[in-house]
C-alpha cells in the first residue's frame, strides 16, 4: 500500500507551527506527525501517519472534545491553496471528505456527496 501523498511543508505551512514527532527515530514519512493550533479557546490537533494512511483530529473548547476523527486507510490528502487561503483537503472515500482551514479561524466542515 502507497503512504498518503503530501508535502510536510504543506501542514507546517497550514499550521504555522513545527510538529511534533512522537517517535523522533522514524523519520518521515515513516513516523507519525502531529500539529497543534490554538485559536480563541478552541484547540485543534491532528495526527497523521502517512506510511499507514491514518489521520486523528480532535477538535476541543473550553477542555471539551467537540468533534474527533480517526480514519484508517485515507484515501488522499489535497493541499488547496485558492483566494481564500489555504485549506487541507482529507479524502476519506470517493463521497466522503473533510475540509480543514485555520486561518483566518479554525474550520472543519464534513463533506458528504449523493450516492453514486
Amino acid at each position: 500500500m502507497e503512504r498518503v501523498q503530501y508535502e510536510e511543508w504543506q501542514l507546517t505551512s497550514l499550521f504555522e507551527v513545527e510538529p511534533e514527532h512522537p517517535f523522533p527515530e522514524d523519520p518521515w514519512p515513516y513516523g507519525e506527525v502531529i500539529y497543534s493550533v490554538s485559536q480563541h479557546g478552541l484547540n485543534l490537533r491532528g495526527a497523521i501517519h502517512p506510511v499507514y494512511r491514518d489521520v486523528h483530529l480532535t477538535l476541543d473548547f473550553a477542555g471539551h472534545t467537540v468533534y474527533e476523527l480517526r480514519s484508517m486507510d485515507l484515501d488522499r490528502i489535497e493541499y488547496v491553496e485558492d483566494p481564500k487561503g489555504e485549506s487541507l483537503r482529507l479524502v476519506l472515500s470517493d463521497r466522503d471528505h473533510i475540509v480543514l482551514r485555520i486561518k483566518p479561524t479554525i474550520r472543519l466542515a464534513h463533506e458528504v456527496s449523493g450516492t453514486a
